[in-house]
């Protein structure tokens, strides 16, 4: 079973958020090459969904950055990983990949605080 219109759809605002190469491109030539893919590959969905689904994808940025701080920030206490399995699986993750992380190359810019001090706190273990 293929992905429906809607969920292309959504596949291609994503790539057009975090594609380095999409990024680089004007945003009014971007919405117009959504606009393109769109016409060609989900003609079934609106405007209206397209904006619903922008603004959710917005709304869900947040949600999702603030739950990395969150996670990130409770990694750092003992207790937590201990009491959480999500949290102690992170924790062996890290711990088994740590020399093959370039905190160097990591870009900071906009990361919550909490992102912030938790790669300072891996980066003086390497």
């Amino acid at each position: 079973m293929g992905f429906t219109q809607r969920e292309v759809f959504i596949q291609i605002m994503t790539v057009m958020v975090v594609s380095e190469i999409a990024k680089s491109i004007p945003r009014d030539i971007r919405a117009k090459l959504i606009m393109v893919m769109r016409d060609k590959t989900c003609p079934d969905v609106s405007n209206k969904e397209w904006s619903d689904i922008a603004s959710d994808i917005n709304s869900n940025n947040k949600k999702i950055l603030d739950n990395l701080a969150s996670s990130l920030k409770d990694s750092k206490d003992s207790n937590k990983v201990m009491n959480d399995e999500a949290l102690l699986a992170l924790d062996r993750a890290v711990h088994d990949n740590i020399t093959g992380i370039d905190f160097d190359k990591l870009d900071m810019t906009d990361a919550p605080q909490e992102v912030i001090d938790w790669v300072k706190s891996k980066k003086d273990l390497v």
